[in-house]
């Protein structure tokens, strides 16, 4: 249960959460602009990079009904986002559409953080706007990467707000929710065993009949949508966009050989991530076995699940080549990085969410600069057009 705060501490609630969501969207948009600036690129460039571009031409087609021209290098990606972009497309131009969500889904993961810190950590609502502030600001990787059309802020809502509802026990809507964020990326089917595990222990004054009835219909709700991206997709493509990745799983760490080669300060970087994640997923499952709370148990069996299952994934093919997959691991850790924030929350003060900021905005910078600098000299998948070409 929430105390009743008295109307002045919710005032100063909303007023705050308010002051972060403009914020973090704020910083986004100025990101944005800034690497166009110094790139000498526009802004729909901007949100094309890294795996944007693939995005845009799925959602481009989507739109048009042209699904069997898609780009068979972006056919690799979930369906999920670009849909979303293609709905969206019809009421404005696609780059605005892409970045007035990746915006607005900003704000969404913050405020759900919030809620969630609220009503499953028992944190006071003025309390819980420091985590919601870590969630969007303190991550290198949540601001670098909602700066291009990518699918990870959708990602993250998505499994939030299914955790949420299943909190209220809102199972179905919850398992829909699963479902159509595993048509966004395929781990989230992870979320089905914590979701199901809930719906069992939440039930336990039913007859055990009812019980596997409703853990079997939540299970079955859930792989609705799925099944159904799937069937659409290998009718019209003769496959799927799992298979196209062809992954690779072996022992946890596996895919970190050669990170050495990206440089010292990467690999720096990336074994800080890992180790903070790691701590924090820890932290959350040994909380969840001091409180008696099923939601915090359920987050710590998501954690722990999302989190082995990247540590064992080796390798992707990627334009034809197998890469593996440590230089990436913070953009896969983004869906965690709330629920580390909400284990750890009592170490966060403003002055930490503020360090941690200007870090991860220096590092969003030198990235963005890096990346595009990269492109302009070498080229890169479906961006040639950004490629500077010199006579000889």
């Amino acid at each position: 249960m929430i105390a009743q705060e008295p109307t002045r501490k919710i005032h100063q609630y909303w007023l705050g959460l308010g002051g972060v969501l403009v914020f973090s969207m704020l910083v986004r948009v100025g990101l944005i602009f800034w690497l166009a600036y110094t790139a000498g690129v526009s802004w729909r460039d901007v949100l094309a990079g890294h795996d944007g571009v693939e995005y845009l031409a799925m959602a481009e087609h989507l739109a048009k009904g042209t699904v069997a021209e898609i780009p068979v290098e972006a056919r690799r990606h979930d369906l999920g986002w670009p849909l979303l972009l293609a709905f969206f497309s019809r009421i404005m131009p696609l780059t605005f559409a892409s970045l007035t969500l990746q915006l607005v889904l900003t704000a969404a993961v913050a405020g759900l953080t919030s809620l969630l810190a609220m009503h499953v950590f028992s944190i006071s609502p003025t309390q819980s706007l420091l985590p919601a502030a870590a969630v969007v600001l303190a991550y290198p990787a949540s601001i670098y990467y909602s700066c291009f059309a990518l699918s990870e802020p959708l990602f993250v809502t998505l499994i939030l707000s299914a955790f949420l509802l299943a909190h209220f026990r809102r199972f179905f809507l919850a398992a829909l929710l699963a479902g159509l964020c595993a048509t966004v990326r395929s781990p989230a089917v992870l979320l089905l065993p914590p979701l199901a595990w809930s719906c069992w222990k939440t039930s336990v004054e039913l007859p055990l009949r009812t019980r596997l009835t409703l853990c079997a219909g939540v299970v079955g709700f859930a792989l609705v949508p799925v099944f159904t991206v799937w069937a659409v997709s290998h009718f019209v493509w003769g496959t799927y966009s799992a298979s196209l990745h062809s992954p690779r799983f072996s022992w946890p760490f596996a895919g970190f050989q050669g990170l050495s080669q990206r440089g010292s300060a990467r690999a720096l970087y990336v074994g800080l991530c890992v180790v903070i994640v790691c701590f924090g997923v820890l932290k959350l499952a040994l909380l969840s076995r001091k409180r008696p709370s099923l939601s915090v148990q359920a987050l710590a069996f998501f954690a722990v699940l999302f989190l082995v299952f990247h540590l064992c994934l080796e390798s992707l093919v990627y334009y034809g080549q197998r890469i593996y997959l440590a230089d990436y691991v913070d953009r896969y850790f983004l869906p965690l990085w709330p629920l580390v924030v909400l284990a750890t929350h009592r170490w966060w003060r403003t002055w930490v969410v503020a360090l941690s900021f200007v870090a991860a905005l220096a590092l969003s910078v030198y990235w963005g600069k890096n990346y595009f600098a990269q492109v302009k000299a070498h080229g890169a998948p479906m961006l040639e057009h950004l490629q500077d070409v010199r006579p000889q």
